[in-house]
This record gives structure tokens, sequence and C-alpha cells, in this order.
């Protein structure tokens, strides 16, 4: 099996040899140098996927979108695309494609009862109440998936004079499309941001959604989609409340964590209130209670700690140790030959239980998700539309975007936040809760 991976690799590596000469000199227009000559074929072709994307998001299409959960995971990362090409070769080319995709994007949004704009349409199945089939939903994760991608605009915009100058007017548009409909005050108004007082916060469903996931509170996986979204408001805004949920979605999330001796094990959802309760039954829960169970949920889950130890609260760097520990003894073998997943109650998994926001802590799994096997699986499927576009979105950013420090390279934004002594006493008072 080795032998036969190293002959096709060897191959590979002769047709990137043989092709590289070509991409080399579009190369070097990038921000970043490209590690491998399989990378850059990986690079150009996922480039050409970026300058369809625009293509496929018109408004035509996004008029056809019934479940805007769909957003979330389809069509905001093709308007993810040219964003991340931008971000890797600073062609501002890509900037207009992105404002582009994302105006079409938004023509799909639809005011709700209180007159705030959002993803309105069907659930998924799963979530549909069977006495009201067409009832239709704002889908949190969609909605603050958008927002985080309208704020890694603005950040890029915002540094640079002449983009500012050429797409200021947009990024302020869109923006206060993020911050007055998307990431607005109706979801507190709406008791769908639920606060738990000094254990944190959390989202739960819409009430319209049936098979008892009425007031569900959403799965950390999906917390992780707003604590993220949240932070990026606050680095763009400046402004505290925004710091301060994300806080609180992220503290929730630790006070669930169990140590096992020397690192962690957590639950795919747990229960946050009574809303969680059956209605037919109130000594049950709505939800069942069990590790997590898909590789994708995994990885977003131990992102979301990632990032707030990166700005410098809740999570410190014994906590990421002890995510690391449970990446290397209990859901990976820490094998690239011959790797065993499980998840983190210790069950065998056929899917890659691998956190890639652990790859700056770990030298293991940063070579499992961005080494040589991994950019050789990447340029085989290069030229796919979704797997050598929207798929090879995470391996280049992680690659090429993220820093390998382990340490925090965001931490001034504590430092800012807490300048405000009732936003140091805040955190002081969540913080004191895992001592």
């Amino acid at each position: 099996m080795v032998r036969q991976f190293v002959a096709v690799a060897l191959i590979l590596l002769t047709l990137a040899s043989a092709l590289a000469a070509d991409v080399f000199q579009a190369a070097t227009t990038t921000r970043v140098a490209m590690q491998s000559e399989a990378d850059q074929l990986i690079l150009a072709s996922f480039l050409k996927h970026a300058d369809g994307a625009a293509a496929r998001l018109t408004p035509e299409a996004v008029a056809k979108i019934e479940q805007v959960e769909d957003i979330c995971w389809i069509w905001s990362r093709y308007a993810e695309m040219p964003l991340v090409a931008f971000e890797l070769t600073g062609d501002a080319k890509y900037l207009d494609s992105f404002v582009k995709g994302m105006e079409s994007l938004l023509t799909r949004l639809n005011r709700g009862p209180d007159g705030i704009l959002g993803f309105r349409g069907l659930p998924l199945p799963l979530f549909r109440d069977k006495d009201n089939p067409t009832a239709q939903i704002e889908v949190d994760i969609s909605e603050f998936e958008v927002v985080h991608l309208i704020c890694r605009f603005v950040e890029q915009v915002d540094a640079a004079p002449s983009l500012k100058h050429i797409h200021g007017d947009s990024a302020a548009r869109l923006l206060d499309i993020a911050e007055n409909h998307l990431a607005g005050q109706k979801w507190e108004e709406r008791e769908l941001f639920m606060d738990l007082g000094t254990r944190g916060a959390v989202f739960r469903m819409p009430a319209e959604c049936g098979n008892d996931r009425d007031h569900l509170t959403n799965p950390h996986n999906k917390q992780s989609k707003m604590c993220r979204a949240y932070l990026a408001l606050y680095r763009v805004t400046g402004k505290d409340a925004y710091f301060r949920k994300a806080i609180q979605l992220g503290a929730r999330f630790k006070h669930m964590l169990r140590l096992d001796g020397e690192y962690y094990r957590w639950n795919y959802w747990d229960p946050a209130g009574d809303w969680d309760r059956r209605n037919d039954n109130p000594e049950q829960w709505k939800h069942w209670i069990g590790p997590e169970h898909r590789s994708g949920y995994h990885a977003l889950t131990v992102a979301m700690a990632a990032a707030l130890y990166d700005h410098g609260v809740v999570f410190n760097r014994t906590d990421m140790q002890r995510f690391v520990n449970t990446q290397m003894q209990v859901c990976w073998n820490g094998s690239l030959e011959s790797p065993v997943f499980r998840n983190t109650g210790g069950k065998p998994m056929d899917a890659a239980m691998v956190a890639p926001a652990l790859a700056r802590f770990e030298p293991l799994v940063w070579e499992f998700c961005y080494g040589q096997r991994a950019s050789l699986e990447r340029l085989k499927r290069r030229d796919h539309p979704w797997q050598g576009g929207v798929n090879s979105i995470d391996y280049l950013t992680g690659k090429y975007l993220v820093s390998r420090t382990a340490e925090p390279t965001r931490a001034r934004y504590r430092q800012q936040f807490t300048q405000n002594p009732e936003n140091a006493a805040f955190l002081k008072q969540i913080e004191s809760k895992f001592e």
C-alpha cells in the first residue's frame, strides 16, 4: 500500500514539475509563496474556479434556494472563494467578484414580521413541523456565516487606502446589513440569543421548528459560527457588545468540557435550559446527548476555542494543549500511513476526526492537514469545481493564511476590550468561574 502511494506521489510530482513553469510566473503576484510545485498547481486551479464563482452566484440562482441553511454550507462558500483568492494573491479583481457575488446572495433576504431582513425559508426536513410543513424560519448560522465573510472583506478594505477608495462604499453598505439586520438585536428580541449569566450564552432555534426542535439549543459546532462572527464584528467595529457575546458563547462551551486526565471530552450537544425538554415528556431532553459524530462538527467546535484563545479570552494555552491531547490520545492515533480515528468518547469513526485549528500547536496535525499527502490529495482533485474550488479553501487558508505560531496573534483585542473597567470586571467574572 505504501509503495503504491509512493508511486502515485512520484507520478503526480513529475506532472507538477512539468506543468509548474506556466504557474510560477502567475504566482509571482501572490502575497504568499507556495511551498511546493503541487501547491502552485492547486492554487492555479483554485483561482480558475474562483473566477467562475460570481457566475454561480446570480440573483436568479439564489432566488431558488428553498432550504436557507444551504446558504451556510454551500452558497456562502461560493461567495468566499474570490475573497480567499484576494487574500492569497492581492489581486483586486477578486474583491470586485466578491462584492458582485455577495450582492447577489443578499437579494435572497426577506423581511420578517418585525421588518428586519434575514434569510427566510424552509428549514431542513428534520426541523420541519409536520403540522405546518411550509412554515418559514430564519437560520442563524447562515446569517452569521455571511456576517463573518462581510467582516473579512471589510478588514481587507480597511487595511489599504487604495482599496478603501474603491470599495469603501460597498464595505459600509454590507457592514450596515451585517450589523443592523443579520447580527442585529432581533436575536435577543426574539429570545433566540439566551443570556445564561456567568455561565455564558447560547443561540437556540426558532419556535416554528418541528420534531421537538422548537427553541432547541444549537449544538456546539453551530455556536462556533456565531461566536467567530462576533469576534470578526468586534475587530472591524470596535463595539464591545460583540466581544461580550463572543466571550459568552465560548464560556458556555468551556463549561461543558469535561477534564479527563490531561485531555478534554465534550458532547455534540448539551441542554442549556428547560426549553430543551420534550414537549410531551419534560423528563426527557429533546435531543440525544453524546460525542460529536462528524469530522466537520469536531473541527468547527475546536475552531471556536482556538479563535477565542487567539483573541486572548476564555481559553488559555493549557486549554489548547488539552485539546491537542484529546486529538492525539483519543481522536487519532497520529499515524499518516495507517490512521485510526475515534470521536471524543473513544468510538471508532470512519471519518478523519482531526481539527485543523490545532495544526499550529501540534506538528503532526499540521502534517496531516497540510503536508505532502494532503497536497497530493488536493492536487488529484484540483480540476473538480467543488473539490478544487470550495474544498480547497480550507487547505489554502489553513496552510498559507493562518499563523504557525502557538502564541495568540490577536491578544491586543483583549487589551483593547479591558481598557473599559466595566468590560474588565465582566471578563474577570466570566473567567473566574473556570479557576
